[in-house]
C-alpha cells in the first residue's frame, strides 16, 4: 500500500510518475509470493499511461533491520509517543504535520482494501514457481 500512497502523491504533485519507480520489499512469505508479482506486472501495464516504463522491485536479504521507509515510522512514533491521539482525523493531522516538514504529504483514508486475491484469480500461471 506504501506504493499506491507514494504514487498518488507524486501523481497529486506533478501530475505523472517517475521514468523509473522503485518498490522495496521485506522477504517474508505476505511480500515474496506470486500474487506481489501479479501486482507488479498490474502496476507496469498501468503505470506506462502515467509516464513510468521501469519498475524494479527489491527484496531485503534475510537478517536486515530496517526498510527504507521505517525511518519516516520512527518520526512518527515519535511525534504520538506522549501524545494521546483520539481520533483517526487527529492521527491524520499529525502524520501531516510531522512528515510534511521534510516531504510533500498527503494522508488518505482508504474505505475498503480490494480482494487482489480473488481478483487476480485465474490470470497467474499456477506452474510459476518460486
Amino acid at each position: 500500500m506504501f506504493f499506491y500512497i507514494t504514487n498518488n502523491n507524486v501523481l497529486y504533485y506533478i501530475g505523472k510518475l517517475p521514468h523509473t519507480v522503485y518498490i522495496q520489499i521485506d522477504g517474508g512469505s505476505e511480500n515474496a509470493n506470486k500474487l506481489t508479482l501479479a501486482m507488479m506486472n498490474l502496476i507496469v501495464a498501468k503505470a506506462t499511461k502515467l509516464g513510468c516504463f521501469e519498475l524494479i522491485l527489491t527484496r531485503l536479504p534475510p537478517g536486515h533491520t530496517h526498510e527504507d521507509c521505517d525511518a519516516q515510522f520512527g518520526v512518527i512514533w515519535t511525534a504520538t509517543r506522549n501524545k494521546p491521539i483520539l481520533s483517526p482525523d487527529e492521527y491524520k493531522a499529525l502524520v501531516e504535520e510531522c512528515l510534511g516538514k521534510s516531504l510533500p504529504v498527503r494522508v488518505v483514508d482508504i474505505y475498503n482494501v480490494p480482494d487482489y486475491v480473488k481478483w487476480f484469480e485465474g490470470c497467474i500461471d499456477p506452474d510459476l514457481k518460486k
